[in-house]
């Protein structure tokens, strides 16, 4: 197995105090927020104030990505989880005020006009970021998702008192030049995984000593009844599991097309179990094969990774997979996409999964991690690294050390 060359956790007694409170910002939060980067930040901010740091969060009145702008929730000051949420009005179309006056100050003169109008078209909110370059010097900002006008001019607003969590992946936004500025001129950036780390480090050419690895963390109480599930739903044989957005995002359809072609030459095994949110298109040929969960509840996910015999997250677009984490930790081998950095490195770092790149190494890949011999030894190499690596005290006293080290 290869070791992690994550710094170990950094122990409660020997943190360092934090010398001013911390305000998290991001587009969107709260408890009917969906996606990967919000629910990271819920968690770590109840981590944070576990810990003994005076953290709040702020944000806009929009509930997720779906409806970006739409108000949900209502502005000003509430409490989500015991944590202090403030809430602006989200704005989109423009460039905010404060920006349009002093585009250069922000690296717009070296940007593009392409680079200008997606960051126009995103969601914002011009009353956030005028508020917070009136209160930059009283705490320490730290800015989610790097692509958002609400991480891109708020880093640079909040100045020395910045510091970022990207969650950046290997995509085209990844490669502007306002991407680039943005990694280089913010002071400290925490990133979640190792691969993610090489890559900001290969678009900005900032140094991997100023990016520490904070990672995330997990549930690890969350126990699954595998058997109970598997008699509920009346299933029996293999099951593939795949848990996220069933669109190209996350790369559904390649799998789809690779199931349909091994289902052609082999017979319907594995049978594929599905769950996320939204509607599931797929051929009517392929869907007695198919056991779609939709939309599931904490407690019927954990159950579903648990009767899973293999957990296939096939997506190439990852700075740190939750799902493949919650897999291992209910025993279940990993299967993800060459393509993938993150994935990749954390299965070798984990020896708990494998990786394809063509349909004959998927094939492959699926007979291996369904022989008894292999599959649940490397579910259980998951598990082990998973309670490991993935404690939220650990993740908060990594916080807390990199913004005060």
């Amino acid at each position: 197995m290869t070791a992690s060359s994550r710094e170990p956790a950094v122990q409660a007694d020997v943190t360092p105090a934090l010398d001013m409170p911390v305000t998290i910002v991001l587009p969107w939060y709260g408890p009917d927020t969906a996606g990967g980067a919000e629910a990271h930040a819920r968690q770590l901010v109840q981590a944070l104030q576990q810990a003994g740091v005076e953290v709040e969060v702020w944000t806009t009145t929009a509930r997720d990505a779906r409806t970006p702008l739409a108000p949900y929730y209502p502005v000003g000051w509430s409490t989500v989880d015991g944590i202090p949420v403030r809430r602006f009005p989200a704005t989109c179309g423009h460039l905010p005020p404060l920006v349009r006056r002093a585009p250069a100050r922000f690296g717009l003169d070296k940007c593009s006009i392409h680079e200008w109008h997606l960051l126009e078209s995103l969601a914002s909110s011009d009353e956030l970021l005028a508020t917070l370059e009136a209160e930059r010097l009283s705490r320490r900002w730290v800015f989610f998702l790097y692509a958002f006008p609400t991480t891109f001019f708020g880093a640079q607003l909040a100045g020395d008192h910045a510091a970022l969590i990207p969650c950046l992946h290997d995509e085209p936004y990844a490669r502007y030049m306002t991407t680039r500025h943005l990694l280089c001129s913010v002071p400290l950036i925490m990133a979640n995984s190792r691969a993610e780390v090489q890559l900001i480090q290969q678009i900005s050419g900032r140094p991997t000593t100023r990016c520490p690895i904070v990672g995330e963390g997990i549930d690890l109480t969350a126990q699954g009844d595998g058997l109970a599930f598997r008699r509920a739903h009346g299933l029996a044989g293999p099951l593939l599991f795949f848990m996220g957005r069933r669109d190209h995002t996350k790369n559904f359809p390649l799998l789809l097309a690779y199931l349909e072609r091994r289902w052609a030459e082999h017979g319907p095994q594995p049978q594929l179990l599905v769950a996320g949110a939204g509607q599931l298109h797929v051929p009517p040929a392929l869907r007695p094969w198919i056991y779609d969960l939709g939309f599931v509840s904490e407690a019927e996910k954990y159950s579903a990774y648990a009767a899973a015999d293999i957990f296939c997250m096939p997506s190439v677009l990852e700075s740190y997979s939750l799902v493949v984490m919650e897999a291992w930790l209910h025993g279940t081998p990993a299967l993800v996409h060459a393509d993938c950095a993150v994935t990749v490195d954390h299965c070798r770092q984990a020896n708990a999964g494998l990786w394809f790149r063509s349909y004959r190494e998927f094939d492959a890949c699926l007979d291996r991690l369904l022989d008894s011999r292999v599959g649940p030894r490397l579910g259980q190499n998951g598990r082990d690294f998973v309670l490991r690596e993935c404690r939220w005290e650990d993740v908060a006293h990594r916080f807390i050390h990199a913004l005060n080290p």
